[in-house]
């Protein structure tokens, strides 16, 4: 008669990072499962530890009531972590250097909790910037735009067939050029053209970014382009502004959509088509400084 032999434990480490005032945990299992969440300001060390350990008592791992090595390397984590472990029978709670690979795998979580605690706590400028698409019906003529306060923009012809795509060109392009050391604010008048990008994001801080849905084949080619520079840039938020509704940016930006459409297909001569650009959006910055004033 043969016994089934006895699964070893799963090995996850869990960090509690602190930084300016918040809180971040990450748990991080040998086999490649990882989780991170930023906590909510305010929260404290222990409302943190006991997040991090509901997460980590939905994992089947546990549920299962397989036996789980818990890594951890803060004196007052472990010390309540050993507590609630004599109540666990199958979760033990060692250092991560006692354990081969403990270490690593622990570095593993304190650079995501770090990591998450950083992005909220650094001080970086932001930026505010409107984008926008222009299309001509029932041909594959179009145009996109950017344009942002301090008066710097962009614009150029679409091949297009319906005026989501030009939207999300202009989307793309600011993404582009925008610099990457600033919170990036991006004024938009097309709810559908907002929706397809916040549907790349992840599900949970720290998770992956998703792949764009298979119900928008059309524009996946600009939605895979636009989802690798949000991964690659700090957080940006997108703004849903209504269009022609008088907002100096959004209108500026609209003016240049239209202005790189036409231009692309009247013939107008390079020299021409800029200096014109680089008035509307000295007249639409002007008119934004204006109203910000």
């Amino acid at each position: 008669m043969t016994t089934a032999a006895t699964p070893l434990p799963t090995l996850t480490a869990l960090v509690v990072a602190k930084r300016a005032g918040r809180r971040a945990w990450a748990l991080a299992e040998a086999g490649g499962w990882h989780t991170e969440t930023l906590c909510p300001p305010g929260l404290d060390h222990p409302h943190a530890l006991l997040d991090a350990m509901e997460s980590l008592l939905r994992r089947p791992a546990l549920v299962d009531r397989s036996r789980v090595t818990l890594l951890c390397n803060d004196q007052l984590l472990s010390l309540t972590l050993t507590e609630l472990a004599s109540r666990i029978p199958y979760l033990t709670v060692c250092a991560p250097q006692d354990v081969i690979g403990g270490s690593l795998l622990h570095c593993r979580a304190r650079e995501a909790a770090t990591r998450l605690v950083r992005e909220a706590t650094e001080q970086r400028p932001s930026l505010t910037a409107a984008s926008d698409g222009s299309h001509a019906q029932h041909t594959r003529d179009g145009g996109w735009a950017w344009l942002d306060e301090n008066g710097a923009y962009g614009f150029g012809p679409a091949v297009c067939t319906e005026p989501l795509e030009a939207e999300l060109f202009g989307i793309q392009e600011l993404l582009r050029a925008a610099p990457r050391t600033h919170d990036l604010t991006v004024l938009c008048d097309s709810r559908a053209a907002i929706h397809l990008v916040d549907s790349l994001r992840p599900e949970r801080p720290g998770g992956p970014w998703r792949a764009p849905s298979p119900r928008s084949a059309r524009v996946h080619g600009t939605l895979i382009v636009i989802r690798q520079e949000l991964t690659v840039r700090p957080p940006v938020t997108l703004r849903w502004v209504r269009g022609h509704d008088g907002h100096p940016l959004n209108e500026g930006a609209d003016r240049l959509a239209l202005h790189a459409r036409r231009t692309a297909t009247g013939g107008v001569p390079a020299a021409t088509a800029r200096a014109t650009a680089a008035a509307i959006a000295a007249e639409s910055v002007a008119q934004w400084q204006e109203s910000a004033a």
